[in-house]
């Protein structure tokens, strides 16, 4: 046989042999790219993550180099854990007075809302969690108080004031009027006295140029 003949029948045979020792088969060698196999066969990896038609590993499994590939969901923090939001905390919460996941806290527990405390009610005067106060207790809303009234303007739990008596809203007020310009329950003025607003006149008007009842 001429040699030329003989090496190209070698080649044949060779590249034959060698696409069944490296898993023509269906698998390839594991070394660069599948080994592209014929006679209708698909070429794997050896990696049993790695779907037959050479698509990505599904989300959260392993890519077979480094870290897994993450799911993409919220990874849960361990109560103490620092945070800055609910979601990083599930199934807890993150506590906005300490910034740590937590559980809702009793009686006394830093808050800073209402969802931190299992009375449901965070006293956002003391940032403390709470139950309802009465008459006089620290407050800055209405729904801290057992009367259902906070006084802004002394900051306390009270009933209706009576004339002359601190307020910053007219609900404060026994008459249901404050005076905006004096911060104080007044009846309706008649002209001269201090307004901020018509309804404080017995006029019904204000002059907000002179804060005046006309």
């Amino acid at each position: 046989m001429r040699p030329h003949l003989f090496l190209f029948s070698f080649g044949i045979a060779g590249f034959a042999g060698l696409l069944s020792a490296t898993g023509c088969s269906g698998k390839s060698t594991g070394v660069g790219e599948p080994t592209a196999c014929g006679g209708g066969l698909t070429c794997t990896t050896d990696d049993p993550t790695r779907p037959s038609n050479g698509t990505d590993p599904p989300s959260g499994s392993s890519s077979g180099i480094g870290k897994p590939i993450d799911a993409g969901g919220p990874i849960d923090a361990a109560v103490g854990g620092p945070c800055r939001r609910d979601v990083e905390c599930e199934p807890y919460i993150c506590n906005l007075e300490t910034d740590r996941c937590s559980v809702p806290g009793g009686i006394g527990a830093p808050c800073r809302r209402d969802s931190e405390c299992t009375t449901n009610l965070c006293n956002l005067e003391s940032d403390v969690c709470a139950v309802v106060g009465a008459n006089g207790a620290p407050c800055r809303r209405d729904s801290e108080c057992v009367s259902n009234l906070c006084n802004l303007e002394s900051d306390k739990c009270s009933a209706p004031g009576a004339q002359g008596s601190p307020c910053r809203r007219d609900s404060e007020c026994a008459g249901g009027l404050c005076n905006l310009q004096t911060d104080t329950c007044l009846r309706k003025q008649a002209s001269g006295p201090p307004c901020r607003r018509d309804s404080e006149c017995t006029s019904g008007l204000c002059n907000t140029a002179l804060d005046t009842c006309k």
